[in-house]
């Protein structure tokens, strides 16, 4: 029977740490975009066509007609990290204000009617602050899983010194028509974004701080001073981006503890990716595939160019996984000081289009990727390092995120039966999870 996996955001959550990879049948692509600002304030709905906020998807639809409960919910309080900023979630004819204690709308019915209550959704948020959390659950055939969406956005925090021709200027500081030093010359700044996340939500979601880059760990003198950006914002290191999570190595980059509400900034240039040097190292400029409509100020991007742009080719190739990015990580490390192997925990998670995907770590040594050998048909087809970060990782406590792991199988092999995943270093096979198909 064709299946389908459910996923919200950019996360594939599976219920973790526990094993069971939920599937739901005949849910199509959902998107909840921003679609203005109105008399009420900001508004948010699903299935829309513009860019994206957060999404519901589904692939490769099985039995339309099987029964699903969703409920959508807006989370308050400290312990959903966020606090109550006035939004009100509509669905189906009703509404639930954040934070009453009636935050939730449900819907029981086919799956193919769960795409009329998801085109109904949306939010309002009276405040135009944007700092609300939503959750979506889904239950098919007594199984449910449950998905989360805050922000992820690239940016510099508020406070980090950026070249100029001028010489180094607060990211603050800097303005529309600006120019700034790049590693192709001097370019015009087109745009500034900031946000500020309350400190309420960065301790309850440690995935959301800043990652914190020490004096030096990137090489000689670099960067200069400690830098701190998002952990999406990616460095250039051996003429590749990385992503400032995947660096983390506990040491010299971590996830920086909380002091207060953080702002970040983010500089976006004229019709350019580029490389700007934030205290002296090479770090991504802006680029929009969607995260725009996240920060205060979108507004004014239209107020200075009009409508959105297709985003330009990215400045250099970036790497999220594999051999490549473990070698730049224990570079910078200087090493990793591994313990005795520990229990090894993880799963094989799925196999969809040709693409196994799963996550496995070794729980003496979060920070220390482990090797996997995969086999079909019990011959091995090749090798992969699970080094992947993924937000549904960090948040579940499964180390710092680094422990995904995707690998592309050869053609036509699409039977996870016949595939196997075990430690390159004993031979010991991870267990697939639970897959629930109704």
């Amino acid at each position: 029977m064709a299946t389908t996996t459910l996923t919200f955001g950019g996360d594939e959550i599976t219920n973790l740490p526990y094993g069971r990879a939920h599937k739901f049948h005949g849910i199509t692509s959902y998107t909840l975009t921003r679609l203005g600002v109105g008399a009420q304030g900001h508004i948010y709905a699903f299935g829309a066509t513009s860019i994206s906020f957060a999404s519901v998807s589904a692939t490769a639809a099985g039995a339309a007609s099987s029964s699903v409960t969703i409920v959508l919910t807006l989370l308050t309080g400290s312990g959903a990290g966020t606090s109550i900023n006035h939004e009100t979630l509509f669905a189906n004819g009703t509404s639930a204000v954040f934070g009453t204690g009636a935050s939730a709308i449900s819907f029981v019915g086919s799956a193919a009617s769960a795409t009329s209550f998801l085109d109904s959704a949306y939010i309002v948020d009276s405040t135009g602050r944007d700092q609300f959390t939503i959750q979506l659950s889904a239950t098919e055939g007594g199984t449910t899983a449950t998905f989360t969406e805050l922000y992820k956005m690239a940016c510099f925090i508020a406070g980090t010194h950026i070249a100029t021709p001028e010489g180094d200027r607060a990211v603050e500081k800097l303005a529309v028509g600006d120019m700034v030093s790049t590693r192709n010359g001097e370019r015009r700044v087109a745009w500034i974004g900031h946000r500020t996340y309350e400190a309420d939500m960065l301790r309850a979601e440690p995935w959301l701080r800043p990652v914190e880059i020490r004096r030096g760990a990137l090489g000689p003198g670099l960067p200069r001073r400690d830098l701190r950006v998002s952990p999406e914002h990616a460095m250039l290191i051996d003429g590749v981006l990385v992503r400032a999570a995947a660096l983390v190595n506990g040491r010299t980059i971590f996830h920086a503890p909380v002091t207060g509400d953080a702002t970040f900034y983010h500089v976006e240039l004229e019709n350019e990716h580029g490389i700007l040097f934030a205290e002296g190292a090479a770090a991504e400029s802006f680029r929009d595939e969607g995260s725009r409509v996240l920060f205060d100020n979108a507004a004014e991007y239209t107020l200075w160019h009009g409508t959105a742009r297709s985003p330009p080719p990215p400045a250099a190739p970036q790497i999220d996984e594999g051999y490549q990015l473990e070698a730049i990580r224990h570079r910078l490390a200087g090493g990793m000081d591994e313990m005795p192997a520990g229990a090894i925990r993880g799963h094989v998670e799925r196999l969809v289009d040709g693409v196994l995907e799963g996550w496995i770590m070794d729980a003496a040594n979060p920070l220390v990727p482990v090797e996997i050998e995969v086999l079909v048909a019990g011959k091995p087809v090749g090798r992969s390092i699970a080094n992947r970060y993924r937000t549904d990782l960090h948040r579940t406590g499964i180390g710092v995120g680094r422990a995904g792991f995707r690998f592309v199988l050869p053609s036509g092999c699409d039977d996870l039966g016949v595939v196997s995943v075990v430690l390159a270093s004993d031979g010991a096979r991870l267990p697939v999870a639970e897959q629930v198909a109704v």
